[in-house]
């Protein structure tokens, strides 16, 4: 008897079920993920700058923590996503695929599961860093010119991957929704820019900088204090920040979901994720 696939389970042909398809698939989108070489390229960013903020020691490996390390593996997430869910136009395949019993919806759903790689892998590259500075009695900030040990709040230190799978999340709905090469290039070079608004439109960006400074000042540049003396972080609206950023992936998660199937289901996640960005939005500017 020949193997027969469901987009629910897999039956051989000893009768026993196997794993769900979308999780055999998930595992295979995994590896293709953290193997194009625009992951490579962001993790390998990401490494460099976490491991020479630590070399540089204070204030700028605090800065790196809070998910500004993190930013070009978030860059090079959204590309090779975006690469992945238009693989099947790009190749030509697409009207191949759609007699088998394995659907779109399916297959888009094992890509949106993959983007949780490349979420781990910054939460591994942050763990390590956190573990290597803890041991060498860091990280440490200037405050009003003194230098104190600061471990970064769990808010500051989940920024990084949250970005990483929001951004990556998002580069498969562009892909699904919006098919053409150029879209993807265009908005991996906005969000390498988006770091640099100032102000409270700063926290509209993937990653934003939590620390509070004097009127007009910027941190970390303590050689020309007190315009720039370090106040303190804002937590506290980084954490809406997160939920923010949440909302974001579940409403691009929902919308490439959507595009092939609309149901109660995936109608519901993307109201339920755009009302989470609603709120994070505005409770951030608090």
């Amino acid at each position: 008897m020949s193997t027969v696939a469901h987009p629910r389970v897999t039956a051989t042909s000893t009768g026993r079920t196997s794993r769900p398809v979308w999780a055999v698939l998930a595992r295979a989108e995994s590896r293709h993920l953290v193997r194009h070489p625009a992951f490579v390229v962001g993790a390998a960013a990401m490494s460099a700058i976490l491991i020479l903020t630590t070399v540089a020691g204070v204030d700028f490996s605090a800065l790196a923590l809070s998910g500004l390390a993190c930013l070009p593996l978030a860059v090079g997430t959204f590309v090779a996503a975006n690469l992945a869910s238009r693989r099947d136009v790009r190749s030509g395949t697409e009207e191949l695929l759609c007699p088998l019993p394995t659907t779109a919806v399916v297959r888009t759903a094992a890509q949106l599961v993959a983007v949780a790689a490349a979420a781990l892998v910054a939460v591994a590259a942050v763990g390590l860093t956190v573990t290597v500075l803890t041991a060498l009695d860091g990280p440490e900030v200037r405050f009003a010119g003194g230098i104190e040990q600061r471990l970064p709040s769990v808010a500051e230190l989940a920024q990084g991957p949250v970005a990483v799978a929001a951004l990556g999340l998002a580069g498969i709905a562009v892909g699904r929704l919006v098919p053409i090469p150029l879209v993807a290039p265009v908005l991996a070079g906005v969000l390498v820019f988006s770091v640099w608004p100032e102000g409270q439109l700063r926290w509209f960006a993937p990653v934003v900088n939590p620390a509070l400074t004097v009127p007009g000042g910027y941190w970390p540049h303590p050689e020309i204090a007190p315009r720039t003396e370090l106040l303190g972080f804002d937590v506290t609206s980084l954490g809406w920040h997160l939920l923010y950023l949440a909302g974001l992936g579940g409403l691009a998660a929902g919308l490439a979901l959507a595009r092939h199937r609309l149901t109660p289901a995936t109608a519901g996640l993307p109201a339920v994720a755009l009302a989470a960005t609603a709120v994070g939005a505005v409770l951030q500017l608090r």
